[in-house]
């Protein structure tokens, strides 16, 4: 799995030893078949990496020739659709045809087929925006009549007569919820902002590819007359965390103690807001993305976690702009995501990396840094 998604297994599946040119001279259909929580469980990966490396691979297939059409579906959607978000992702992916909106904003073959890291997944971006939003329609609703979910579903999910799980060509595993439907997590508060905070698993690392922003660095961004302010962090409780990798008690203290700090610098600049930690045992990701993309402002650091609902958002998506050699999300620079969907905003913020965070602990300076915001 490792391989295809992250090694050029796909690309090099589809040459099979041929050029591009051969390629688009026959059909292929590129099929995985597979247990989305075991997946998620066993492979050491992320959600963000999962839902890039997805989109990669439809993009490769579509990208590489008009006649390769997507099937992927895993056999528990059904049961981890409350918990992850893969299984909202599958279904058949037909070869893109002249005349879809898509056929001329496709990167080309050699483009797509880069070194993982480089390869520009915002191209699936009305993918994404589609996806992730029905996603978090059928996890907690409608917020408001007035919402703009509400306009979004009608237009796009309820418009059209047919009863089969389609958009466009696309044909999904899961069903698109239905008006009327009850949400899964039907009693999730919905914030005005919410607050992408990535912590428990990068605080005690070394890692070149994370890091921090500070407290005003989230606060700047946000309306002065916000309601409702949610920040979304890993789970200071052993028993909540979904990855091996967030555990550790120390790890959890430290983390726990620097969101408590957020908190507080949240309350000082805006005193009139509700401002909650939703973290707990019974959070589930697919909630958590639900929460963010409902929200009328997004804020994310440098996650490829927070990245994917900050893109997809019914609000304004403010994300840090990956301007660094081994930053994750560059795909943000390398297709016309930014331009064509029109509520994402790249911000330049002071940062420091996880590396320097695990040191600047040690020297009890790291609060400070978080807290002074020039």
């Amino acid at each position: 799995m490792a391989h295809l998604f992250f090694n050029g297994g796909t690309c090099n599946a589809l040459h099979e030893g041929e050029s591009i040119e051969s390629y688009n001279n026959h059909s292929t259909l590129v099929e995985m078949k597979f247990n989305c929580l075991d997946l998620f469980k066993n492979s050491g990966l992320g959600t963000g990496n999962f839902i890039s490396a997805f989109y990669a691979m439809r993009m490769v297939v579509h990208a590489m020739g008009p006649k390769g059409d997507v099937l992927i579906e895993c056999n528990d959607a059904e049961e981890t659709k409350k918990e992850l978000i893969l299984p909202w992702m599958m279904g058949k992916f037909p070869r893109l045809r002249q005349g879809d909106p898509e056929w001329d904003e496709q990167p080309s073959a050699a483009d797509a087929c880069r070194d993982y890291k480089q390869v520009p997944v915002g191209y699936r971006w009305k993918d994404m925006v589609f996806e992730m939003r029905r996603m978090a329609i059928a996890m907690v609703g409608i917020p408001s009549p007035d919402h703009p979910s509400a306009a979004w579903a009608e237009e796009h999910l309820w418009s059209t007569p047919s009863n089969r799980y389609e958009h466009g060509r696309d044909y999904f595993q899961l069903p698109h919820p239905q008006k009327g439907d009850p949400p899964l997590f039907p009693d999730t508060e919905i914030d005005d902002a919410v607050l992408h905070f990535r912590c428990g698993d990068i605080i005690m690392t070394n890692h070149p590819s994370f890091g921090f922003m500070k407290f005003g660095s989230f606060s700047r961004h946000i309306s002065p007359d916000v309601r409702r302010i949610g920040i979304v962090t890993q789970p200071f409780d052993q028993g909540g965390l979904q990855r091996r990798g967030d555990a550790g008690d120390e790890k959890q203290r430290r983390c726990k103690k620097v969101v408590y700090e957020f908190k507080d610098h949240l309350h000082e600049k805006f005193p009139a807001a509700e401002i909650n930690i939703w973290n707990s045992v019974n959070e589930s990701i697919a909630q958590t993305f639900a929460r963010m993309i409902m929200a009328n402002q997004t804020v994310v650091a440098i996650s490829s976690f927070g990245v994917f609902p900050g893109v997809t958002t019914f609000g304004t998506g403010y994300i840090r702009e990956p301007d660094f050699m081994k930053a994750p999300n560059r795909w943000l620079l390398t297709s016309p995501i930014v331009k064509k969907a029109g509520n994402i905003v790249l911000v330049k913020e002071p940062m420091i990396f996880s590396g320097q965070a695990k040191k600047m602990w040690d020297e009890n300076t790291l609060l400070d840094w978080f807290k002074n915001y020039d």
